[in-house]
């Protein structure tokens, strides 16, 4: 059977919670999961240092976090998430998958790191399943962000 309408194809599949929809992003290339434009702080705590920023693209798998001075490569942190609307934070460890470092004269919004979520509560993956779902029903994908 030959889908014409992908689109369709994909909002019908979130709708019936199928978590294996391929979506298209233009820095990456395809995605397992379908990701959300969002504005979440983070708190980023390492053994030795801890500092603030912003999720600001997430998904069940990872999220894109703007920040001045991304981590290495590799590198494993906890990470502090402060949920719009929700009590209390969520926790979760991540590593680097891949760093966005900006010189003086680039667009500070762009500079930041992709991080793989290594370990998330049941819970934090339903928070983030919910965020995902929300903003690709209302808006489809890479549409408004949910703040």
């Amino acid at each position: 059977m030959q889908i014409r309408n992908k689109r369709q194809a994909e909002l019908s599949a979130a709708r019936a919670g199928d978590r294996e929809i391929v979506a298209v992003n233009r820095q990456i290339g395809v995605r397992r999961y379908v990701r959300a434009d969002i504005q979440w702080p983070v708190l980023i705590d390492m053994v030795d240092v801890a500092f603030d920023a912003e999720i600001v693209n997430i998904g069940p798998d990872g999220a894109f976090i703007t920040c001045p001075d991304p981590l290495r490569l590799s590198e494993t942190f906890e990470l502090i998430i402060k949920v719009p609307g929700v009590a209390l934070p969520l926790a979760a460890t991540a590593t680097v998958v891949w760093t966005m470092r900006c010189n003086a004269e680039q667009q500070r919004a762009r500079c930041g790191m992709g991080v793989r979520f290594e370990r998330i509560s049941e819970a934090g993956r339903e928070l983030v399943n919910d965020a995902v779902s929300t903003q690709y029903l209302l808006y489809g994908q890479g549409g408004n962000s949910i703040s």
